[in-house]
């Protein structure tokens, strides 16, 4: 078992040295220990044009930068302000405006805001230097609903997140845009609390809610994520250390959480809940160390969760019903994966095309299993025809994995009366 045995320490050992980097790199912002596309559509088009942002900074004669000096009515107000708790230090809220470069910690004004309001501030917000949290405070920001028709083209954005460190972005409604929040050579990022809505809206069907591309250290989490016509997540361009824990995403038209072409690693995504999705529900190309626990996939218009060229992982504790394709489907060149205690009730459950993948751990009746029995091995599959008759929960047949790789789980669980 040695997909199990390096997933599951290395698991351990992220969270706890990600938690401790994020805070004590970033006061401010907390860290809870919680627990088919194959176009390359690398993050370099979703930037920001520098050119057109430039010139909007000199025309606007630098107005676009929230300064230290921002809502300092008084020179006396420095005290005060000294005096208070002075936790997060984001003193009053201001009223955002598109193409709004933050360098402090931000609160905006509760209201609705339609951002871009000139078509060439290509984001509503960004960010210009490091250790920043923005707290929206329910403000809800609308775009264009449209995207560039050609992939070469910039996006619009709603928040960009670009080659800067420790940023949170949280209590914000997003709306609209081609990407609703978009991170590219980001350290420590955090999204949390977030509802997004509709973002890649267009017959193009370009752009993502949340994109994470070439970023190490993350953490989505406590998101709600409806429609659009592409991802409800997505990863790619070596994205590292990544936690999507417990956000709820649904009615988008591609898949709910992916990893595109250029791979990413050391990704968890736990407790998630994902349905109506039009492709898959989760899925990931070319990647290692993944780890996909306790998520809800339900009526996914392809499979529950898909793995292209994905090895050393765990799929585990998942509930994967009524999903078009496969329940979970290991596709070829994925290896060393361990498949295990998911309860599948699809029209095809499984399906193997990998190498060396488990889909049964050594038997355990310490614990209870998906469907609430006695003990853990294999996986609940609502196709399975066997018998169980010393009523350990356990089937005494074996489950043969459909597909090329000949896998077996040898240890199947019974949904007991």
């Amino acid at each position: 078992m040695r997909a199990l045995s390096s997933i599951s320490k290395s698991r351990r050992n992220f969270l706890t040295v990600f938690c401790l980097l994020i805070f004590f790199s970033m006061a401010n912002i907390s860290c809870d220990d919680t627990d088919d596309d194959d176009t390359d559509r690398g993050g370099e088009y979703a930037l920001p044009n520098d050119d057109d942002t430039d010139q909007d900074a000199d025309d606007d004669n630098n107005d676009d930068i929230v300064d230290d000096d921002l809502n300092d009515d008084d020179s006396g107000d420095d005290d005060s302000e000294d005096d208070d708790s002075g936790d997060d230090d984001f003193g009053e809220c201001i009223v955002p405006y598109s193409g709004i470069i933050l360098e402090k910690n931000t609160l905006l004004c509760p209201g609705v805001y339609d951002l871009p309001s000139d078509i060439n501030s290509l984001f509503a917000i960004s960010f210009g230097k490091d250790d920043i949290t923005l707290d929206c405070q329910g403000a809800t920001l609308i775009g264009y609903n449209f995207c560039f028709s050609d992939v070469n083209d910039p996006w619009f954005l709603g928040i960009s997140v670009y080659d800067v460190s420790n940023i949170a972005i949280q209590n914000c409604v997003i709306k609209n845009y081609c990407i609703g929040i978009n991170s590219h050579a980001v350290q420590n990022l955090i999204i949390r609390d977030n509802d997004l809505f509709n973002n890649s809206h267009d017959s193009y069907g370009a752009g993502d809610n949340i994109q994470i591309v070439n970023t190490d250290g993350s953490t989505v989490e406590n998101n709600y994520i409806e429609g659009g016509l592409n991802e409800g997540i997505y990863l790619d361009h070596g994205a590292s250390n990544i936690l999507i824990i417990n956000n709820e995403i649904k009615d988008v038209g591609n898949n709910g959480v992916s990893c595109g072409v250029g791979g990413c690693s050391r990704v968890f995504v736990e407790g998630n809940v994902i349905q109506n999705v039009e492709g898959d529900g989760i899925e990931f190309e070319n990647s290692s160390e993944i780890s996909i626990d306790g998520n809800s996939i339900f009526s996914s218009q392809s499979n529950g969760i898909k793995f292209q060229n994905t090895s050393v992982s765990e799929v585990m504790n998942n509930i994967i019903r009524n999903n078009s394709g496969y329940g979970i489907d290991i596709g070829l060149d994925s290896f060393d994966n361990a498949i295990y205690n998911n309860l599948l009730e699809n029209t095809y459950n499984a399906k193997d095309e990998g190498l060396e993948n488990t889909w049964n751990i050594d038997l355990d009746c310490n614990v209870p299993n998906v469907v609430g029995g006695n003990c853990v091995g294999g996986n609940y599959y609502s196709d399975y025809t066997g018998v169980d008759s010393d009523e350990d929960g356990i089937g005494d047949t074996p489950y043969a994995i459909p597909g090329t790789s000949t896998s077996i789980d040898y240890l199947p669980i019974i949904m007991q009366e």
